[in-house]
């Protein structure tokens, strides 16, 4: 994690992962992920929906540096 970066501002950590942007799935892979953030300025914030170890998910915004 980046301190002071968006991901670090929105709370996220070790053990959480993102498995969607914007509602758009990702597949595990780096071209889902560049799929998944196409269009997503700097600055701009989008909404990640996060899965914990234990199975809960969660959705944080999220502003893009």
């Amino acid at each position: 994690m980046i301190p002071g970066s968006g991901a670090d501002r929105a709370g996220l950590r070790e053990g959480m992962y993102v498995v969607a942007i914007d509602r758009r799935p990702l597949d595990g892979t780096l071209s889902g992920w560049c799929r998944a953030v196409a269009g997503i300025a700097s600055g701009q914030t989008a909404e990640l929906e996060l899965r914990f170890g234990n199975g809960e998910r969660r959705r944080v915004d999220v502003r893009f540096d």
